[in-house]
C-alpha cells in the first residue's frame, strides 16, 4: 500500500510539473505579445497586423480553456467583455492586471505583496498620473489620460 501510495504521489507531481511547465509556455507566448503590442516594438518586421493577432487571440483562448484553471478563463472573459465596449479605461488597466495575477496564481506564484497597480507602473509611462487620475475617476478613459499627459508635459 506505502508503494502505491508513493508512486500516486511521484505520478501526481510529475503530471503538475508538465502542467506548469505548459502553462508557463501558454503564458509566456501571451504576455511577450502583450507587451509588445502596448510597449511597442523596435522592429518593424516583428510587428503583429490585425489579423495575426485575432488569430494568436483565438490559439490563445483555446489553449487557456484547455490548460488553465477556472480563475485565468473567469477573469480574462471579464477583461475581454470590458474592452469589447469600445472605450478603453482604467477599468480595462485593472482588469488585464487581474488576469496577470490570476494567470501567476495558476503557475503557483504568490502575488503577496505585488500593489495595485503594478502592470500600470510597467506599462505606462505616466503611471503616478494614471493611478492619481483613476483614484478620482475609475472610469477615466485612456484617451482622457493621454489629454491630461500631453497638457502636463507641454506645461513643463
Amino acid at each position: 500500500m506505502t508503494v502505491m501510495l508513493g508512486r500516486y504521489f511521484e505520478r501526481k507531481k510529475e503530471l503538475d510539473a508538465l502542467y506548469r511547465d505548459k502553462k508557463m509556455e501558454i503564458y509566456d507566448e501571451f504576455l511577450k505579445t502583450y507587451f509588445a503590442l502596448f510597449l511597442g516594438k523596435s522592429n518593424k518586421a516583428e510587428a503583429s497586423r490585425p489579423d495575426d493577432l485575432v488569430e494568436f487571440l483565438r490559439n490563445f483562448m483555446r489553449k487557456l480553456v484547455l490548460w488553465s484553471g477556472p480563475q485565468p478563463i473567469i477573469t480574462f472573459l471579464a477583461w475581454k467583455d470590458h474592452l469589447s465596449k469600445g472605450t478603453p479605461d482604467a477599468k480595462s488597466i485593472f482588469l488585464a492586471e487581474e488576469f496577470v495575477l490570476a494567470l501567476r496564481t495558476d503557475l503557483r506564484h504568490s502575488n503577496h505583496g505585488l500593489p495595485r497597480g503594478f502592470l500600470a507602473k510597467i506599462q505606462l509611462r505616466e503611471s503616478a498620473l494614471f493611478l492619481a487620475e483613476a483614484k478620482k475617476n475609475p472610469n477615466i478613459t485612456l484617451a482622457d489620460l493621454a489629454d491630461l499627459e500631453a497638457k502636463r508635459n507641454g506645461s513643463s
